[in-house]
């Protein structure tokens, strides 16, 4: 089996500790990196800081109802992400529940760059048939790769998502469950055919609840013969 893809979720408060973070998560064994860009408090030359990183980077600029940081209005959000997404990013993440959303993702790939529509529910896990219609709406709206992320309330939420990946086709679907108790579908989603999974970056803050540092999921998978 061919070696899982860690994305390393970045989470720096200013643009000068972009390349040392990201440093970081090349060095724990990142395959590629997520720039939090609603973490940051500026966003004038984050080409520059980006130029050099040597790895694909998602652009995700969070709104706050789906656990963001971005304090603007959402105009001002959609305007941000559409000014920085062509600056040497190969993926952007917009959320499935983004007003004028098929707008946006029409924008987004006339720039040239790969669309994540994500979905979180940070309180449960929903139904098999629920989440397969999100993620089917998330197809019909552009998406190249669906992000599906949900709460473990009990440790078979985690079936639930890995399940999801036997009736998506040939979508490209990344799903798992947040929490300590969703920490197996985080690790084994890739292995089910998620294109990547998501870790944080030792030394860096984490991101969403249950996140893993990237040494330690590369540990794990290197012990599992990966």
């Amino acid at each position: 089996m061919k070696r899982p893809l860690i994305c390393a979720t970045l989470t720096a408060k200013h643009r000068d500790q972009i390349p040392p973070l990201a440093d970081m998560a090349i060095a724990q064994g990142a395959d590629l990196l997520e720039l939090r860009a609603d973490y940051l408090s500026d966003y004038e030359g984050i080409d520059r800081s980006i130029l050099s990183l040597g790895l694909p980077i998602i652009l995700t600029l969070r709104r706050r109802e789906e656990g963001g940081r971005f304090k603007g209005s959402e105009e001002n959000r959609l305007n941000l992400l559409l000014g920085i997404a062509g600056k040497g990013f190969k993926y952007v993440d917009i959320e499935l529940s983004t007003p004028s959303l098929l707008r946006i993702v029409d924008k987004l790939k006339d720039i040239g760059l790969d669309v994540i529509i994500s979905y979180h529910n940070f309180n449960l896990t929903p139904s098999r048939g629920s989440m397969l219609s999100i993620v089917k709406r998330q197809i019909g709206a552009g998406a190249d790769v669906c992000k599906l992320v949900t709460k473990a309330r009990d440790v078979s939420d985690n079936l639930s998502c890995l399940g999801l990946f036997s009736e998506v086709g040939r979508a490209k679907l990344v799903c798992f469950a947040m929490g300590e108790l969703g920490a197996p579908s985080r690790i084994l989603s890739p292995l089910f055919g998620a294109p990547f999974t998501y870790a944080s970056v030792s030394g860096g803050s984490v991101a969403a609840p249950g996140q893993l540092p990237v040494h330690s999921m590369r540990k794990i998978y290197e012990l599992m013969g990966l």
